[in-house]
C-alpha cells in the first residue's frame, strides 16, 4: 500500500495538513521516516503531533490492507485522478474517500436530503418528483432512515446511478439490516457507497454533520424534501450554500412540522421545486438536448477549444498545453483569464474543470 493510502487510515489527516507535509518534506516517504524533533516544523498542536507519532509507530500495514479487503473497498486520495473534481473544488474536501462500488465522475448529481421522521407526503414527493428525475441524472444522499433511504430507493427503482455517503467507516456495525440491504443494492446496480472514515470507525455527533459537506460537494444542487427546524438536512443545505452550489426546497403547509426547514430555506432564497420540470430547469437539461455537443461559449476560438477539452473530465495544465500546442506561459495566461471570467476552475493536482 502506498504511503498516501496508509495516511488515509489516520483520522486526523486533512488536505491542508497533507499540503503542509509535502511542502516541508517533499514526499510522504521522507515524512514517514522523519524523527519527532523534525516533525515540530509542522507546527501542529502538541496533542495532534503526539497522536500522529503514536499512530505511525504502531501502524500495522497488513491490518490496513486486510480491513480494506474485508470491506471490499478501495482508497482514493485527493491527489488521485479518480478523485471527484466537484468535490475537490470545495473549501474543505476530504483527503480520503474509501469507496465501495463505482464512482462516475462524469455523472451529474442531485443531492436529496431530509428528515429521518418523514411523512407520507415526503415519500410521495420522492416518488412523484425525484424518482422520474433520477432517470436523467444521478442521486447522492446519506443512507439514513427516512428521506435519504427513499431517495436511494427511488434511483434504484429506475436503474439510475446513486451514491450513498456514510458518517462512519465500513464494517462499523452501524448499517442495520434494512440500510445494509439498500447499500448492497446500490453497489450491485453500479453505484457507490463512500466514506472519509477508515473501516471500523464508529459514528459520532461530529462525523454525521461533517459528512454532509461531501453530499453537497458531490452535487450541482441540493434538494431538501422535508426537514424540521433542527434537522441535519439543513446543515447539508448550509454546506451547499458555502460551496456555491444551488439550494432547492419543496414548499409545505404552514402547519407542517417537517415543512418548517424547506419553507425557511425558500424565504432565504432557495429555488422552489414543485415538479420534475423545475429540476430539469435547474440542470439545464432541455437546453442540453437542443445543443447536444455544442460547447463554445466564447468569441475566442482558443477558449472554446479549452472548454471542449474540459467538457467531459478534468485536465492538467500540461495536458492543455499539449492539446493547444502553444507555449506554456501563453497557456498559463489564458487559463488565468478564463478563471477570472468564471469559465473554468482550478482544482488540486494542477487540474482544471469547467465552472
Amino acid at each position: 500500500m502506498t504511503k498516501e493510502g496508509l495516511l488515509a487510515f489516520w483520522l486526523h489527516i486533512s488536505v491542508p495538513r497533507y499540503k503542509t507535509i509535502i511542502a516541508l518534506f517533499g514526499s510522504l516517504d521522507n515524512f514517514w521516516q522523519t524523527q519527532k524533533s523534525d516533525l515540530q516544523k509542522l507546527k501542529w498542536p502538541k496533542e495532534t503531533l503526539d497522536k500522529f507519532i503514536v499512530w505511525r509507530d504502531s501502524l500495522d500495514e497488513q491490518k490496513c490492507e486486510n480491513d480494506l479487503k474485508k470491506a471490499n473497498a478501495r482508497i482514493i486520495t485527493i491527489v488521485d485522478p479518480d478523485y471527484p473534481p466537484l468535490l475537490a473544488a470545495i473549501f474543505d474536501p476530504p483527503y480520503t474517500l474509501f469507496v465501495q462500488g463505482q464512482l462516475k465522475n462524469n455523472q451529474p448529481l442531485l443531492a436529496v436530503v431530509g428528515t429521518r421522521q418523514n411523512t407520507f407526503v415526503g415519500k410521495q414527493i420522492i416518488e412523484k418528483i425525484v424518482e422520474p428525475f433520477a432517470k436523467e441524472i444521478g442521486i447522492v444522499s446519506g443512507l439514513a432512515y427516512g428521506i435519504d433511504s427513499f431517495a436511494h430507493q427511488a434511483a434504484l427503482n429506475v436503474n439510475a446511478y446513486t451514491i450513498a455517503v456514510l458518517g462512519a467507516g465500513f464494517d462499523s456495525n452501524e448499517l442495520f439490516a434494512e440500510r445494509k440491504k439498500i447499500s448492497e443494492q446500490i453497489i450491485a446496480s453500479g453505484g457507490a457507497v463512500i466514506t472519509e472514515y477508515p473501516p471500523g470507525t464508529a459514528s459520532t455527533n461530529y462525523t454525521f454533520p461533517k459528512r454532509n459537506r461531501i453530499i453537497s460537494g458531490l452535487a450541482k444542487a441540493t434538494l431538501v424534501i422535508e426537514a424540521g427546524i433542527k434537522s441535519g438536512a439543513l446543515i447539508t443545505a448550509s454546506c451547499a450554500l458555502e460551496q456555491g452550489r444551488e439550494v432547492l426546497a419543496v414548499p409545505h403547509s404552514i402547519f407542517s412540522l417537517v415543512g418548517v426547514g424547506p419553507n425557511n430555506l425558500i424565504k432565504d432564497g432557495a429555488t422552489i421545486i414543485t415538479s420534475v420540470n423545475d429540476l430539469r430547469a435547474v440542470f439545464n437539461l432541455n437546453q442540453k438536448k437542443k445543443s447536444q455537443s455544442t460547447v463554445p461559449i466564447s468569441s475566442n476560438p482558443i477558449e472554446n477549444i479549452i472548454m471542449a477539452f474540459l467538457a467531459n473530465e478534468p485536465q492538467t495544465g500540461d495536458a492543455i498545453v499539449q492539446k493547444l500546442n502553444l507555449p506554456a506561459h501563453h497557456v498559463a495566461v489564458l487559463l488565468t483569464e478564463m478563471e477570472i471570467k468564471g469559465m473554468i476552475q482550478a482544482i488540486l493536482g494542477n487540474r482544471y474543470i469547467c465552472s
